[in-house]
């Protein structure tokens, strides 16, 4: 029986899906090989790029390829997002300005796309290239809940752009009672009173514009670690209490929870989710190029029109 390995590459910029298998597989951990997963990595034209630290010297854009392997038998859909700290950016795909992109990879291929982001100045960017897979699915009530939980894994990939330039950290702007001995890891939402009960579907309304959950954030890991967190819908940068984004930190051991108000009009089917980017100042050095945090995602939420 074939292996299930989950297998991270570096950076990729999606150009198109590829059958030549060879031109990848080579930058695949031996234990790959034989093995069944999916592989998301960096890469400068067909090299994989092993850093994660760049300074473009008065250039405004900023190219690279991002590399997705679909090694299992089923096609993979996929969405991309990309954060520069705190905050949703546009981004180019064969000259065309994206928010958002979903596209899927063929069974047992790869698929690299070309991603240009654009209008960048010379102050610190710290960029989060993100990926959902299957960005449509909606948990009936029939199913089991470990596909929701299975989908808050992302594959990711960040750079710093300019590091020379990082500016202090931000000032929190949440500021709210913590609790030891966390439950969670990362960020999780939930509804009234039961702090911990999944929230994966909510009717909303004719003519509802507005919805309050609450918002969960902890570390369970030894080290403190500091975020951006944000939420989407429908893939779009929304507001959350009325502001683009939460900059916070925690402790290790700790956990946070935050009533969360958020004012949109809603479409018939709509997808709410939630994100924790860490770590949006750690420096990535050549010898060192990975956080010692990834990013994190709430259980998605289908919010459905009555």
């Amino acid at each position: 029986m074939k292996r299930l390995v989950l297998l991270m590459f570096c950076l990729f910029t999606l150009v198109s899906c590829s059958s030549k298998q060879e031109k990848f597989d080579k930058y695949e951990l031996p234990m790959a090989k034989d093995g069944q997963g999916y592989s998301f990595g960096l890469f400068n034209k067909d090299k994989i790029e092993p850093s994660r630290s760049f300074t473009l010297d008065g250039q405004t854009t900023f190219t690279k390829s991002l590399v997705f392997g679909n090694k299992v038998p089923q096609d993979t859909k996929l969405m991309l997002v990309v954060f520069d700290k705190g905050q949703q950016v546009n981004f180019n795909i064969k000259g065309k300005s994206y928010n958002y992109y979903p596209f899927t990879v063929n069974a047992e291929e790869y698929c690299s796309i070309e991603v240009m982001l654009e209008n960048i100045d010379e102050s610190f960017h710290s960029i989060n290239y993100i990926l959902f897979r299957d960005p449509d699915y909606i948990r009936n009530e029939s199913d089991e809940l470990k596909k929701s939980i299975k989908l808050t894994q992302l594959f990711s990939i960040r750079v710093n752009i300019n590091e020379e330039k990082m500016e202090n950290k931000h000032s929190k702007n949440a500021s709210i009672a913590s609790y030891p001995y966390p439950r969670i890891h990362g960020v999780f939402t939930s509804k009234g009173n039961e702090l911990y009960k999944a929230w994966t579907n909510e009717r909303v309304g004719e003519g509802q514009e507005y919805l309050s959950y609450n918002l969960l954030y902890g570390n369970t890991e030894q080290s403190p670690m500091d975020f951006f967190i944000v939420t989407l819908l429908n893939w779009k940068q929304i507001n959350m209490n009325g502001n683009k984004y939460i900059y916070d930190q925690l402790e290790p051991f700790e956990e946070k929870n935050l009533g969360i108000q958020i004012n949109e009009e809603f479409g018939e089917i709509n997808h709410l989710v939630t994100i924790l980017l860490p770590d949006p100042y750690g420096a990535l050095p050549d010898e060192n190029p990975y956080s010692i945090f990834s990013p994190s995602s709430s259980i998605r939420t289908a919010v459905i029109k009555e």
